[in-house]
């Protein structure tokens, strides 16, 4: 019987938060990384001016949303977030994946994308694969050089050693 417990108050919670509880994933101060992302992607859709236009798929949202959320993308790895493949699409399960912030910086509108040989890749990128670094790819551009000749040509190890 439930009268003859006695208890500071605890019991209460705990047998409150086991009756309130779906998924375990939205505990009080301890919601996991991919419920937070799941929360985010819906608050952005909501009040963000930049996503007025993206739609969050059916699956993903009301009663069951979460769950389905979860089953689709699978746990949030440590410090990435949610990406969407194509930026000018919403959020459905072939548009989107986990993503570390390199990999979403790499994704976004204001990205500037270089072809050198049928190959694409941004000018950071571009930069690590030819092991030129970006300040001084940005010195080239500066000095009137275009981009693809400021990617490829090798830096001039003569010339990066200062004389005394």
């Amino acid at each position: 019987r439930f009268l003859d417990i006695t208890s500071c108050g605890c019991y209460r919670k705990e047998a409150t938060a086991i009756r309130s509880t779906k998924h375990g994933n939205a505990k009080r101060k301890h919601k996991t990384g991919a419920y937070r992302s799941w929360q985010a992607m819906h608050q952005r859709v909501k009040t963000d001016p930049n996503y007025i236009n993206r739609e969050i798929c059916e699956r993903w949202c009301g009663e069951q949303g979460f769950e389905n959320f979860l089953a689709d993308m699978g746990d949030r790895p440590d410090n990435w977030t949610i990406e969407r493949l194509k930026n000018d699409l919403g959020y459905y399960p072939e548009n989107c994946v986990w993503a570390n912030k390199l990999t979403q910086a790499n994704n976004t509108s204001t990205v500037v994308k270089i072809t050198i040989d049928g190959e694409s890749h941004t000018i950071a990128q571009w930069c690590r694969i030819k092991g030129i670094s970006y300040p001084l790819y940005k010195q080239r551009v500066k000095r009137g050089w275009d981009s693809v000749k400021a990617l490829t040509e090798p830096v001039d190890i003569k010339k990066s050693f200062k004389r005394k």
